[in-house]
Parts: C-alpha cells; sequence; structure tokens
C-alpha cells in the first residue's frame, strides 16, 4: 500500500509536470508567433522549441538566450551559450518586403490597386512555388493587370481562353483544398467580367494544374518556366519552347518573336526569364523612386 502511495503521488507529480508545460507551450506560441494582419492566407514560417525547452525557457530572464548549448560539461569545462536567430521573424520580414515590393510593382500602373489582389498575388505565388515578383511580371506583361484584356481567343489579367479556364475548374474539383474562389459552373463570358481579385484563383489553380502535369515534381519555378506553362507548357522542359527553324512550333515562334530576347531565333525559358526581369526592374524603380 505504502508503494502504491509512492506510485500514485508520483503520477499526481507528473500530470502537473505536464499541464505546466502545455501551459508554458501555450504561451511561449502566443507570445512569439503574432498573426500577420496583412497575410492571412499565407503562412509563415514557424520555428518552436521542444516543449521541455519551452518551459525552461519561461524561467530564464528576458535576455538569457533562446537557445542553450552545452559542451564538455560532463568533464567540467566551461559552458557555451548560443542564442538561435529568430527564423519566424526572418520569414515575417520577408512576407512583408514581398507585399510591399509586389504592391509598389502592381501600383505603378494601376494607383487604385487592393490589397486583396496583393494578398492573391502571393497567395498563389507561394502555392506554386515560384517569386512573386516573377508572376506579377508575367501578369504585366500578358495584361497590364486588366481583367478586361482580350487578345484574340485569350482574356483576363492571366490571358486564359477557354480549355485553361476548364483546366483550372477541373483542378479545384480534384484538389479540395485548391476550389475557394472558383465557381465550378462558371462560364467564360462570366469569367472574362470578374474582377481581378476574382480572375486570380483560376490563375492560381491554372499555373499548378500546368505544373502537376508538365513539371511534375513539386519544386520551385523559376521565372522562365513560370513564363513558360502559360506560353507552350508542353515544351516547359525542353531546350527551347519555340525555333524559327522547328516546324513544330514555328508558328508560334513567328507569333510571338518578340519574346526572342538575344534575337537567336529560338525562345527559351532564358529570354522569358530576361524578359521578366526587365519588367521587374522597371516596376520596381517606382518603389526606390
Amino acid at each position: 500500500m505504502f508503494i502504491n502511495a509512492i506510485n500514485h503521488a508520483n503520477s499526481f507529480a507528473l500530470a502537473r509536470r505536464i499541464v505546466k508545460i502545455k501551459h508554458a507551450s501555450a504561451k511561449v506560441k502566443t507570445a512569439c508567433l503574432p498573426p500577420y494582419p496583412k497575410m492571412p492566407h499565407i503562412p509563415v514560417k514557424k520555428a518552436v522549441p521542444g516543449v521541455m525547452l519551452l518551459a525552461e525557457a519561461l524561467t530564464l530572464p528576458l535576455n538569457a538566450p533562446s537557445l542553450i548549448k552545452r559542451s564538455g560539461e560532463a568533464a567540467g569545462h566551461m559552458i557555451t551559450i548560443s542564442r538561435a536567430k529568430p527564423v519566424f521573424l526572418e520569414a515575417e520580414k520577408t512576407v512583408d518586403n514581398d507585399f510591399l515590393n509586389v504592391k509598389a510593382m502592381v501600383a505603378s500602373v494601376d494607383s487604385t490597386t487592393s490589397d486583396e489582389f496583393i494578398n492573391r498575388i502571393l497567395e498563389t505565388a507561394q502555392k506554386s512555388k515560384c517569386n512573386p515578383q516573377d508572376l506579377t511580371s508575367l501578369l504585366y506583361i500578358e495584361s497590364r493587370f486588366n481583367p478586361a484584356a482580350v487578345r484574340g481567343s485569350f482574356a483576363g489579367i492571366g490571358q486564359m481562353n477557354r480549355t485553361s479556364l476548364k483546366l483550372s475548374v477541373s483542378y479545384a474539383k480534384k484538389h479540395k483544398n485548391e476550389a475557394a474562389g472558383i465557381n465550378p459552373k462558371i462560364t467564360f463570358d462570366e469569367f472574362k467580367r470578374l474582377s481581378k481579385e476574382a480572375q486570380m484563383p483560376y490563375v492560381r489553380n491554372y499555373i499548378l494544374a500546368m505544373k502537376n502535369f508538365y513539371i511534375k515534381k513539386d519544386r520551385p519555378l523559376s521565372g522562365g518556366e513560370l513564363y513558360g506553362l502559360f506560353y507552350v507548357p508542353s515544351r516547359v522542359q525542353a531546350k527551347y519552347l519555340t525555333a524559327a527553324s522547328d516546324k513544330e512550333t514555328a508558328k508560334y515562334y513567328k507569333s510571338n518573336r518578340h519574346l526572342d530576347f538575344n534575337k537567336d531565333y529560338k525562345i527559351t525559358k532564358d529570354d522569358l526569364q530576361k524578359l521578366i526581369d526587365d519588367v521587374k526592374t522597371t516596376l520596381l524603380a517606382s518603389r526606390k523612386n
């Protein structure tokens, strides 16, 4: 009975310690990871130490290091202390800088642009793993951020056609987590009348669908690859996208020869990247000024 009483006391003490640790963990998470108001849909990287270390950290003074590294303690050597880099703060700064850069790029063309549109661009870039400034440059090249832009059978801020729209809607049906903002029964005429904010989910799903089909790997996209998914997606992995001497792609080259940046009669992903970089530099100049 005496042994049972000791075990019961130990269990009770352990339970109380677990509750304290959980409480400490919750407090540290709340203190260290505030919500980011501008970007409700884009998660910020969070680095949270182990629960035991969190509980220990609460007992340290405010100027104590956030991570303690002990070396040679068993041998009686000096204990060295180092502070870990606050990863979540660095990530938040990056997100904030992306927001400001993209907003400056769009505002240089459309001063009335909304924060919602900027957030949609950032969300699309985050999900497709591309540089948000590359995506912004592409949208500028395609439509000058004008949702009513029409070029032949292509329309909208991302210059999509009926097939592109169907692919976007189909992707939402297969991937329920990408159904936000998608009307499964939308017609092409209805799509053309949407605001640029409302068109962005369709652009997002088109990029994801093309990346999933032609690149397959969930890896970061270069600006050239991103543009290639809009230009000739089936050749995004090829050495060149179109060429004047290539029978299969010559007609696409001739109608888009302005994309041949180095004038070598071939349009490659490097050409598209250089065009995007040029646009990016031009649009970002407004922020520096």
